[in-house]
């Protein structure tokens, strides 16, 4: 529960606001994160309690640069407003039929997001998560799951598109938090669990990659990227997101990400191989689904809610309304501190020159472990200035790298390697060599079989090495020494 703010009198007001200051910086993502000794700071441009009565558009776009959505539109005026809704002051968002059904564009419904004015660094680490309640449909007209049908409460990060990347590379990135109420059928899903129930949630992954062809899209489910895309799960103790408050939350490392309900870990980590490639923004919205859409070629296209039939018997439920309670985002600032150092590879953070490190503290770098003995940790652990070995000293090196070395022998080898790796690849395949804090420093497109790539001018550690192609997206780890 957040803070309720009461109507102080002038003399405390200072102090009031003050103390709801301090206490936003001291607040922790819901959940065990993957390193309990992880450290993180609320960022307040991205972070919103929505307590005082009205939103802050200095902080979230009203207007510009909102996605791109071809079954309905944008209207924050007339669609994001703060409310008071069950106990909470929070931001309501609705979806709402045009007046008359008036046709705009092609679309014939608008809707409210909250999304953030600036955008999350490329190589982003942290975690982020908001507290929903959701959006009811119950249509008397509607029979069977149809009655539910309608809307998707939806908490995200997406990118702008970069088509000036070289070809391979991650143009467009999006990570669902979480998409709730959509009730998919998924024909190639398990047997007997094909059908999503409200119960049922979905965290995803999108992604575009530049091709020669231009714009190269992986969805969820689509084979080529089901296996490291696709995060489908039952909510923790099957409850319904319509009934009441929830938190939903993602844990951004370098290379894996992991899913939050309520503070419990769900679905499966997935692979962060492009997705911290791209700046992103922070957005909860509602949209549109099946029957007020038609999913058509990978695309939701919008349809007459006057006309089609299974839309025209739920249309009376509209206008409907999510709501949101916070957004907070944290950054991860390092790990462990004085009394409680972090000092194994398995566990310690990478260091990275934007971290906010304090005395104690304990980094991973190129096959060892440091620890930070004076001033913020700015300067490079292990580099030759005089500046590196002010700051830190090296504790010990990594010794449990072999067993993850030999699981990719025959794949990636030599493994350890100092000069050339081969890669067993299929021809058109592409290569990606990927630091330890997801810096891409080798891109590859495979011509034969196996293909040599030079790694001679590479700092020594340990790298990520990505394969991906028709149906195909394999990731193998390397030490380069």
């Amino acid at each position: 529960m957040k803070l309720k703010i009461m109507k102080p009198k002038k003399v405390f007001l200072s102090f009031l606001l003050a103390f709801i200051c301090l206490l936003g910086y001291s607040q922790k993502p819901n959940g065990q994160t993957s390193n309990p000794n992880d450290n993180f700071k609320l960022l307040n441009d991205f972070s919103d309690e929505f307590n005082t009565g009205n939103i802050n558009w200095s902080k979230w776009s009203k207007t510009a640069n909102l996605p791109n959505t071809k079954a309905w539109k944008w209207d924050n005026n007339a669609n994001a407003k703060p409310v008071n809704y069950k106990g909470e002051r929070s931001v309501e968002l609705t979806m709402r039929q045009n007046a008359n059904n008036a046709r705009d564009g092609i679309t014939y419904f608008k809707s409210g997001c909250l999304q953030t004015i600036k955008q999350l660094p490329k190589n982003f680490v942290g975690y982020v998560e908001s507290r929903i309640y959701g959006a009811e449909i119950n249509s008397p007209k509607a029979t069977g799951l149809d009655k539910y049908r309608g809307v998707c409460p939806s908490f995200w990060l997406y990118s702008k598109f970069f088509d000036n990347k070289p070809i391979g590379e991650a143009v467009y990135t999006e990570i669902d938090v979480v998409e709730l109420q959509q009730f998919d059928f998924d024909p190639n899903g398990p047997v007997g669990h094909q059908q999503d129930l409200i119960t049922d949630a979905e965290s995803n992954l999108h992604l575009v990659k530049k091709a020669s062809f231009g714009r190269d899209w992986f969805r969820p489910k689509q084979p080529k990227a089901r296996a490291t895309q696709l995060n489908k799960y039952e909510l923790p103790g099957k409850f319904d997101p319509t009934k009441g408050w929830h938190t939903y939350g993602c844990e951004i490392t370098p290379t894996k990400l992991y899913f939050y309900v309520d503070g419990v870990r769900v679905g499966r980590a997935l692979d962060n191989t492009y997705w911290s490639d791209n700046p992103m923004y922070v957005i909860a919205s509602l949209g549109l689904r099946v029957p007020f859409v038609a999913f058509q070629g990978n695309v939701f296209e919008p349809v007459n809610p006057e006309v089609n039939p299974r839309a025209k018997k739920n249309i009376d439920e509209m206008p409907v309304s999510m709501h949101v309670d916070y957004i907070r985002v944290w950054e991860k600032n390092g790990s462990g501190g004085t009394n409680n150092p972090v000092g194994n590879c398995s566990t310690a953070p990478t260091w990275k020159k934007s971290g906010n490190f304090t005395k104690g503290d304990r980094v991973k770098l190129n096959n060892a472990i440091y620890e930070l003995k004076a001033s913020n940790g700015s300067c490079r652990p292990g580099g030759a200035s005089g500046c590196s070995s002010n700051q830190w000293t090296k504790v010990s090196d990594c010794t449990s790298n072999s067993s993850i070395i030999n699981t990719d022998a025959g794949t990636v080898y030599p493994n350890p390697a100092n000069t050339v790796v081969n890669v067993v690849a299929t021809k058109g395949d592409f290569i990606r060599v990927i630091t330890s804090v997801g810096t891409v420093v080798r891109t590859v497109k495979a011509k034969n079989n196996t293909t040599v790539i030079d790694i001679s001018a590479l700092p020594a550690g340990m790298y990520t090495v990505t394969i991906t192609g028709s149906n195909k997206n394999e990731t193998k780890q390397l030490l380069i020494q």
